[in-house]
């Protein structure tokens, strides 16, 4: 196939002459490339556009379809199109739940102890007969509660942190017609970086006011007589523990914080990746198979006509596709190269799809051609596709153990060029369950498993290598992909002017709620007489 290839440009380039250097440079590039039966993906071109040469070469570009090469190209004309699940949430409870496990009182000092091991809180808590005592306790209870007591400014940042998180879901309604993910993404960030700040705040002046206390003659003075101590070591070992006691609430609560907030930065960033994998999978299947392209705009136009925000927003013009939020389960099928079709289990979860394959006897242009290894990997991408993080292979009903073996390794390099790292791979040869390492049977890991490079690759050690290492390629490169919806496209301050009105709104909201008195509650709840 590279040597035919290599005489039709050659015959191209012989013909055509006088044309620019760029186009000469492009088809040097092509003939000294090894290219599989695929040259690669189409060349989204305006009709208008379309030279000789791009109708005489088909617009290929050089590099395979569903390669990363090929999903940057898509991205590169898409991104703007990209959207996210509607379904997508951000918890707005992460700063309301710092402020009710936060220490407000003395009473939340619940590890700080005397120099005997008395809990300290439990012992202001404890009425003392001795009216002296009693005052003192009640002194340093009333002192503690004051330094702890939450200021006016971090109260009206937990109202502005939830007014600003519960604006998400408006924010989310305009993407991607508005703004992107990765806009959206950043304001969140920043709204979370405001939260945590006024927290930091608060808690730097909770320390501050617990050691001004220590320095207060009265209050030492009053704590000695509460506790039942004597001397100012005792004090001072009693100031150290409350404010280590202090210390380690603040930081459990702000860890508590961070990891609420961050998982819900990590949920829209997982929502907007799965988006960007179904997305640039469907639009490179809509490039390279007209069967699946006629499907795709068929959907498109249904979709239109529905008007549903869940599933697939298309719009066609200048043979351009733009799709947001992308089901791949509307798909029927995937269209196989070699004339047949990847179709997906019914009801299964995780899916499973079946690629079903002929026998070389009576397709050796499809082996021969390589075909078959591009629909393993096309397999392989659906699976990718779908958001899941491994793949299984089953590659079963082989007579021929040596052919089994053969399409188990081709398997573990779709797998590897999909993306998948290789201890996210398994593959079942004719039932010989196969992993990147070996396991023993256990509670943990109830099914056996070989090791793949043992069972496929003993006799093959620099292929084993060889896919790996192209593997670990592949991955950086679908890595640098993720950084196109992790940079904001928009300047910070449009999208931030629409999150502070949504915060007044919802603030205005806020100081209009009217409370029911429990008189009035009564009244309105009791019964008219029959």
């Amino acid at each position: 196939m590279p040597g035919m290839l290599n005489q039709v440009v050659s015959g191209l380039t012989n013909k055509i002459k006088g044309i620019p250097g760029k186009i000469k440079g492009k088809i040097q590039d092509l003939a000294e490339q090894e290219r599989g039966p695929l040259v690669g993906s189409y060349n989204h071109v305006k009709p208008l556009e379309r030279t000789a040469l791009h109708k005489a070469i088909g617009d290929r570009l050089l590099y395979e379809p569903f390669s990363p090469m090929a999903y940057k190209a898509t991205l590169d004309e898409y991104l703007p199109n990209i959207g996210i699940d509607k379904k997508t949430s951000f918890d707005a409870t992460a700063f309301s739940t710092l402020r009710n496990t936060r220490a407000h009182d003395f009473q939340g000092l619940k590890e700080a102890t005397t120099a005997s091991g008395e809990i300290i809180s439990k012992k202001l808590a404890e009425e003392s007969q001795n009216a002296n005592v009693q005052n003192a306790k009640t002194a340093v209870q009333g002192a503690l509660n004051s330094a702890l007591s939450a200021s006016p400014n971090f109260e009206s940042a937990q109202l502005d942190y939830e007014a600003r998180i519960g604006s998400f879901k408006k924010l989310l309604d305009k993407v991607p017609s508005t703004y992107k993910i990765q806009d959206l993404s950043a304001v969140m960030k920043s709204a979370i970086d405001e939260g945590r700040a006024a927290i930091t705040t608060q808690h730097g002046d909770e320390i501050k006011k617990l050691n001004q206390l220590f320095t207060e003659v009265q209050f030492k003075t009053d704590l000695k007589a509460a506790l039942n101590i004597q001397d100012d070591h005792q004090i001072d070992l009693v100031k150290e523990s409350i404010v280590n006691n202090l210390k380690k609430t603040h930081t459990d609560t702000l860890a508590a914080f961070d990891k609420s907030t961050q998982e819900s930065l990590t949920k829209i960033h997982k929502a907007a990746e799965q988006e960007l994998k179904a997305f640039t999978f469907i639009a490179n299947l809509h490039a390279n198979e007209r069967k699946m392209r006629e499907m795709i705009e068929k959907l498109a136009a249904e979709t239109l006509k529905e008007k549903s925000n869940d599933n697939m927003v298309v719009d066609i013009s200048e043979n351009k596709l733009s799709v947001s939020s992308v089901r791949l389960d509307k798909l029927e099928f995937i269209q196989q190269l070699g004339g047949n079709k990847i179709v997906r289990q019914q009801d299964t979860d995780p899916p499973v799809y079946k690629l079903s394959m002929g026998m070389k006897l009576f397709s050796p242009f499809y082996y021969g051609g390589g075909k078959h290894k591009q629909d393993l990997l096309l397999l392989a991408q659906t699976i990718r596709a779908t958001g899941s993080e491994s793949i299984t292979f089953n590659v079963e009903n082989f007579s021929d153990p040596k052919v089994a073996e053969q399409r188990a390794r081709e398997a573990f390099e779709a797998g590897l060029k999909a993306g998948f790292p290789p201890e996210k791979i398994k593959i079942n040869v004719n039932g010989l369950n196969l992993a990147h390492e070996a396991q023993e049977k256990s509670e943990k890991n109830p099914q056996k498993y070989d090791s793949i490079r043992e069972k496929l690759f003993a006799e093959k050690p620099n292929l084993y290598k060889e896919y790996v290492e192209n593997g670990v390629r592949v991955r950086d490169e679908l890595k640098k992909l993720n950084a196109a919806i992790e940079t904001p496209t928009k300047p910070s301050d449009e999208i931030k002017k629409e999150m502070e009105e949504l915060r007044k709104e919802a603030r205005g909201k806020q100081q209009k709620t009217i409370k029911i008195e429990p008189e009035a509650a009564e009244q309105k709840d009791t019964p008219a007489p029959t």
